[in-house]
């Protein structure tokens, strides 16, 4: 079983880039691979909570929630993107744990695969 990583590094407005890795980690889980996804530089703002009342999130968005319930762990957001998009203190769309610098390396490094979107 491959331990792949999923990062995230474009936001929501980057075309199909989201939706493509979501498919890719879904599609991954259904092969019983180990899967970690992580959020970065612009890719934090993917976490980012629907803002109004009646703002909903995107179709493809919405099955980012699905990726724990599928078996991603761990889930991990940078930093010091979270900070710089506002996201710092805010509730995210999936429960990610905030990582430095040192620690994405070790999770890059940790993978056997890692596929960027």
């Amino acid at each position: 079983m491959a331990r792949l990583l999923l990062v995230f590094s474009r936001g929501p407005d980057a075309g199909g880039a989201g939706r493509d890795g979501l498919d890719a980690g879904l599609a991954a889980l259904a092969f019983d691979h180990q899967l970690a996804v992580l959020f970065e530089g612009a890719g934090v703002s993917l976490l980012r909570p629907a803002h109004a009342p009646g703002e909903g999130l995107p179709d493809w968005r919405r099955g980012l929630r699905t990726l724990p319930l599928h078996g991603a762990a761990p889930i991990g957001a940078d930093a010091e993107a979270l900070v710089s998009h506002g996201l710092g203190a805010c509730t995210l769309l999936l429960p990610a744990e905030t990582l430095d610098a040192a620690a994405r390396a070790r999770w890059i490094a940790d993978a056997d695969a890692v596929l960027v979107f």
